[in-house]
């Protein structure tokens, strides 16, 4: 399993998420196993989400698909995503 943190400016968030939501099923059969969606307080326009997908090769087909560049348009995203893998080192404090 991969996870990546994907950042992006949008115009609305509201529109983002609804768009975003929608696609569930799309990432799911593509390999998604959950995502974490985030928007920071004090930077309005910009969304962050945590995604865990099945592995890297097939992450990196589902952001280069028409499928995600679309849900990223119609959902109102102002700049291409920045995407960076993670590795996983623990949980704590739980």
């Amino acid at each position: 399993m991969v996870i990546a943190n994907i950042t992006c400016k949008i115009k609305d968030f509201d529109q983002w998420f609804l768009r975003f939501r929608r696609h569930a099923r799309y990432r799911v059969q593509n390999g998604s196993k959950g995502v974490d969606v985030f928007f920071p307080s004090e930077t309005e326009g910009t969304v962050s989400f945590l995604i865990k997908w099945e592995n890297e090769k097939s992450l990196m087909e589902f952001f280069k698909s028409d499928e995600f560049r679309n849900m990223m348009e119609e959902g109102s995203a102002v700049s291409n995503p920045t995407i960076r893998l993670l590795n996983y080192a623990g949980s704590f404090d739980r």
